[in-house]
């Protein structure tokens, strides 16, 4: 039915999503960049436990860093690339069709998107808040607007923010 092939496409995103880190995390690994590298592989196991070049990298990267400032500022130039590469999956990810029981799974993936590239996932992050309150949905639109507050505050943002607060706390009352 339906609900294998939404799980089909959940899983295939994962997988292009892991690729891209652990493309990242080889690059890091051929520049003594360990640490930084073993935290975009842990991610990549996270999403792919399966993938085996993720795991070869796992024993590699165990050690500290020791970079240039050369290497350093082309490992900011390629995560910045990546991120941007990544955020655009982990939006895709989040807008596919999913029963309701797994919306918070959902939220992360649209919430590590826009960690990754706040400027190009912010829209679809703003109108997820605006859909939950909508929906008088207020953990989870104080979630996602919490996240967009955090990264830039605004005003009306702001006040939003208090009035789902006070309807949250009214409900749980």
């Amino acid at each position: 039915g339906q609900g294998k092939n939404a799980q089909g496409r959940e899983t295939e995103f994962k997988k292009a999503i892991a690729a891209g880190w652990v493309e990242l995390a080889s690059w890091c690994e051929t520049k003594k960049l360990d640490e930084e590298g073993k935290k975009h592989n842990d991610e990549a196991l996270s999403l792919d436990p399966d993938n085996a070049r993720a795991k070869v990298l796992k024993e590699k990267l165990s050690g500290a860093s020791g970079s240039t400032d050369g290497e350093r500022k082309e490992y900011e130039r390629k995560l910045e690339s990546a991120s941007k590469k990544l955020s655009a999956l982990y939006l895709q990810l989040s807008k596919e069709k999913h029963a309701p029981a797994d919306q918070p799974r959902y939220d992360g993936w649209l919430l590590r998107g826009f960690e990754l590239d706040p400027k190009a996932a912010g829209p679809a992050l703003d109108a997820e808040a605006r859909d939950a309150f909508g929906k008088k949905e207020w953990n989870r639109a104080l979630k996602l607007l919490g996240a967009l507050e955090k990264q830039k505050s605004d005003p009306a943002r702001a006040k939003l923010l208090k009035e789902v607060e006070l309807k949250g706390a009214e409900t749980s009352a």
